[in-house]
């Protein structure tokens, strides 16, 4: 519960923010973080496949390819 009431405190913060800078240094930071955070199990599997030599890897191909459709 505690995580919750704290996200509901920031939101609370956010809402009240009149300070342009401040909300453009909130932004900047967003912008930041969004895709830096990836779950563990893909990041494992991005350093697998950076270690992995390229006549060892699978050409990527599309679904529609598979499945013969157009």
């Amino acid at each position: 519960m505690e995580l919750e009431k704290r996200k509901v405190n920031l939101i609370k913060w956010i809402v009240q923010i009149e300070n342009e800078q401040l909300l453009g240094s909130l932004e900047e930071l967003k912008k930041q973080l969004d895709g830096e955070v990836l779950p563990l199990e893909i990041s494992e599997l991005l350093e697998i496949s950076n270690q992995t030599a390229d006549d060892h890897l699978i050409r990527h191909t599309k679904t529609r390819d598979i499945f013969g459709k157009k």
